[in-house]
């Protein structure tokens, strides 16, 4: 099978979620040995399905959690036996005051309770609105990462991180024809206090940078360049530099 072949099979998108025998990733692992480059697509296809798994596994936002909560703790009281007089009332015009005084109690009671449950639905609503529209917003981004990754004027290319920076992943894709770029980073860890990441690519032998970022997950537009020969990305002070520390590089790659 050709390169192009492989990748529109699937095959690879299998092999990541283990659904082949083993003969079937022998031969997936022959393909790697045979094209280099499909290791960058691999990865890049292990990035995407890591930020879907992130992005689908929405915890309940607190707000609802201790409505929950204090909803089943009103419950529980409510069937709590209520303390009350033993004594015998000595009068039928008391009784009929006591009936009185409670059906007004009870009927500002329910009315109060009703207003309260309102408000706590509306509550509820901007909560799951909120939760909602996040939602939909990782699934666009999920689908556009994935067109990325399928589309033929893309070039995906993986970064190598150093021993701190091995859980994160970061991937660039690098187009040419119509000079545009993109990062997208998952797991990345917050910078220090008053630090930001730098991407660099090497231009003709010199680092030029081509956008900043905060570490959070998504994907981030990029500064195009031709003729890049690497990509490079470090932790600069402030909200960057003109120079990279290299003391400070994170994350690199040949290109």
């Amino acid at each position: 099978m050709t390169k192009k072949e492989i990748i529109e099979s699937g095959v690879l998108e299998q092999y990541v979620l283990g659904l082949l025998e083993n003969d079937e990733e022998a031969q997936v692992l022959s393909w790697l040995e045979k094209y280099p480059d499909l290791r960058d697509h691999l990865i890049g296809i292990e990035t995407l399905m890591e930020q879907i798994a992130l992005d689908e596994s929405i915890e309940p936002p607190p707000e609802a959690r201790q409505n929950v909560l204090d909803r089943v703790e009103a419950e529980m009281n409510s069937r709590k036996p209520e303390k009350g007089s033993n004594s015998f009332l000595q009068s039928l015009g008391w009784i009929a005051a006591g009936i009185c005084l409670l059906a007004a109690g009870m009927l500002w009671s329910s009315n109060k309770n009703v207003i309260s449950e309102l408000e706590t639905l509306k509550s509820d609503k901007a909560i799951l609105e909120k939760s909602c529209a996040e939602e939909r917003k990782a699934s666009d981004e999920n689908r556009r990462l994935l067109d990325l990754y399928e589309s033929e004027v893309f070039t995906t290319v993986a970064l190598e991180g150093t021993e701190n920076y091995s859980n994160s992943r970061a991937v660039v894709f690098w187009n040419n024809q119509d000079r545009v770029a993109y990062l997208n980073c998952v797991r990345f860890p917050k910078p220090p206090d008053g630090h930001i990441y730098q991407i660099w690519v090497d231009v003709d032998g010199e680092m030029l940078s081509t956008g900043t970022f905060s570490g959070e997950g998504g994907l981030i537009e990029l500064r195009h360049y031709d003729r890049i020969t690497s990509l490079n990305i470090t932790i600069e002070k402030g909200q960057g530099s003109d120079h990279p520390d290299v003391s400070n590089l994170i994350m690199n790659t040949q290109v």
